[in-house]
Order: structure tokens, then C-alpha cells, then sequence
């Protein structure tokens, strides 16, 4: 069987105040034309579909669209919820895109209730079975009360034995007849980031190893971690990246999507397909890419009129820039002072007794 393997989308993504829908649209529509070319048995989405929990109606749009053009392929598409989704939104859309065989998932199921996907193969009647697995926040997987009275080593080895249960619960059943695979929206010990992850949820108290992914799986489609690259592990682990450059820092990743062949006892071939839809992000002289609009200047200040325009045009004197109040009580007492020198005229006589 075949598969694509994509991850963190990050729709709705703005950079420098700039959007960047229609270029999330084009790289979205490559990933369709891939999938209907190579005829993929299922497209695997791992998270971050969204960039943020509350997506703009556009955002929302545009993603709803390219799921249900990529199941028009024929493929099976199945989607995770990552740190940026909304989980819940997920898990009340799903009854709803589970009719037109698009398996949405915002939280983790046991496997009987929807945490294992299993599907036949277009290609060639193999069996399938998909164990998904959302990301998973350390406030769910760990108890509040442990998470404050817990040091920070003992809350992530909680996490760490927590997920490690969940994943073992749900590749129980992989079998020797199938082709087992596992997705999953998690950091792991030894990944390198890409540049534009959200950090409090990718440190060390929310990471796994790799270990903890059976050597029954053909193959694990990661998300969370922007670029593309595998893990040593028992299985093959694999982050497929994100498809365009998220965010300054993203400049040198490759942008690719994971073409995955697979079947049962034979290990999967990985091909990554390049996308070449993206802008190339970099620092320019006036924006991110291109002349762009021009830096916002202020405006020249007016010129104030001289103090002998003012006492002869009133009107002028309502236009001074105005003052704090501590140097304004100081120039009226200094006006003052002058006024008194003034009214007394010149010499001695000029001369103020001491209150």
C-alpha cells in the first residue's frame, strides 16, 4: 500500500503581519496533486493543522476543502489534533466527516472506540491499521495536583510512562498480516527543532523517546517538530516537517511530503517528494521577501512659533506642544519671577525682601 505522510500545516499562519493564505493554498493544492498522481492508499495528517485553537472562517475554508478534495482521490485521510488545534472542535466535527470517510481525532481513544483507523488497501487489498494518537498535554496526562507537587524530573518521567501505556495499549493488536502504522503528535529525545514550534510545549517534560514505538509498526508519521528528519528506533521514525516554512528559522528546511510504500513483513520504502509551491522566506531591506509596503515614518513635526509671534498672535499660543506637569508649574513660576522683576524696574529698588 501507499501513503502520504504530512504534518503541521499551521493554516492561518500570519508572519510580520503578512497573510499568508494564498500560499498555504498553493502548497496545500501540491499536496492534493501528489496524492491523486501517485494514487495513495491514505493521507496521513499528524497535527498542527491549524496554527492557531480558534482558526479564521477563511483558514477554516481552505482546510475543510483540501480534506475533502484529497478523499475525492479515493484515499483514506485520517487527521490528528496537535498543540495549535482545537481538540475538542475536532471530536464534534468528526461524527460529521466520518460519513464521507474523513477521520477527524482531537483526544485520545482506546483502541475498540476509535483509536486504531483500520481501512483495505485500493491497491492491493491489504489490511491497514492506523494507531493515532493526538498530542497530549501534560496537564491530561498528569494530574494537577501531581504537576504542582511533582519536581519537574518526576512530572516527566509520569508523562513519559503515561504516553508509553497509551501507545502500548493501542499497538496491541498489530498483526504480522498487516500493515501496522502509528501517528502521533509528540517531541522526542533526540529531535531537532525546526525553528518555529511552540517551546512550552516541546521541552524536555514533553518528550518521549523513540523507543517507546513497537518494532511491530512498519512505520511512525510524526508531527510537531518542523523538520523533516527520522530517529534511530526499533521502528522507523519519521518527522515529515512542515510543508512550507512556518516562521523565520525555517529558511534551510527541506519542504517535502512523505510518500510511504508499505506491506506486510516487508520494511517501508520512503521516498520524500519536494514542494515547491512555498516562498523561500528571508530578511530583506523592507519586508520579508520583495520590496513589500515601506516602513511607516512619523510625521515631521509642525514648527512652533517663536515666543514673539505668540504674544502677538494669541491664537499661536494655543498651538505649544504641551508639557508635563512638572515643567510646567516650573516655567510658570519662573514667568512669575520675571513678571515681579518687571512691574519693580531696575537697581536696588528691584530687590525683593525675603518672605
Amino acid at each position: 500500500m501507499k501513503f502520504l505522510h504530512t504534518a503541521d500545516w499551521h493554516v492561518g499562519k500570519t508572519l510580520k503581519g503578512r497573510d499568508r493564505l494564498d500560499e498555504q493554498k498553493a502548497v496545500l493544492n501540491e499536496i492534493v496533486g501528489i496524492a491523486e498522481a501517485n494514487e495513495v492508499d491514505a493521507v496521513l495528517i499528524a497535527g498542527d493543522v491549524y496554527d492557531s485553537t480558534a482558526p479564521s472562517a477563511p483558514a477554516q475554508q481552505l482546510v475543510v476543502r483540501t480534506l475533502l478534495r484529497l478523499r475525492q482521490t479515493g484515499a483514506q485521510v485520517i487527521v490528528i489534533a496537535g498543540n495549535h488545534d482545537h481538540g475538542p472542535t475536532f471530536e464534534a466535527y468528526r461524527p460529521l466527516m466520518g460519513e464521507i470517510g474523513i477521520t477527524l481525532a482531537g483526544m485520545c481513544r482506546p483502541p475498540e472506540k476509535g483509536g486504531v483507523v483500520r481501512f483495505a488497501s485500493r491497491s492491493d487489498g491489504a489490511d491497514a491499521q492506523v494507531a493515532i494518537l493526538p498530542f497530549l498535554s501534560q496537564r491530561y496526562a498528569v494530574r494537577a495536583a501531581e504537576i504542582v507537587a511533582n519536581t519537574p524530573s518526576q512530572n516527566a518521567r509520569a508523562y513519559d510512562e503515561m504516553v508509553r501505556q497509551i501507545v502500548t495499549s493501542l499497538t496491541s493488536g498489530f498483526s504480522a498480516d498487516a500493515v501496522n502504522i502509528v501517528m502521533s503528535h509528540v517531541t522526542c529525545v533526540g529531535g531537532v527543532f525546526g525553528g518555529g514550534e511552540r517551546p512550552a510545549q516541546s521541552i524536555f517534560e514533553y518528550s518521549v523517546p523513540a523507543s517507546i514505538f513497537p518494532v511491530s509498526a512498519h512505520y511512525v508519521a510524526l508531527g510537531h517538530l518542523h523538520r523533516r528528519q527520522s530517529l534511530p528506533a526499533q521502528a522507523p521514525v519519521h518527522y515529515s516537517g512542515s510543508p512550507l516554512a512556518v516562521d523565520f528559522g525555517e529558511q534551510g528546511n527541506r519542504s517535502v511530503v512523505c510518500l510511504v510504500e508499505a506491506a506486510p513483513g516487508i520494511p517501508a520504502r520512503v521516498t520524500d517528494i519536494t514542494l515547491t509551491s512555498a516562498r523561500r522566506l528571508r530578511w530583506g531591506g523592507r519586508g520579508l521577501r520583495g520590496p513589500g509596503p515601506a516602513t511607516p515614518t512619523r510625521a515631521p513635526p509642525r514648527p512652533r512659533p517663536s515666543p514673539a509671534a505668540r504674544r502677538n498672535r494669541p491664537d499661536l499660543a494655543l498651538e505649544r506642544a504641551p508639557l508635563d506637569d512638572d515643567r510646567e508649574d516650573h516655567l510658570r513660576a519662573g514667568h512669575r519671577k520675571h513678571g515681579r522683576a518687571e512691574a519693580g524696574g531696575t537697581g536696588a529698588a528691584n530687590r525683593t525682601a525675603p518672605r
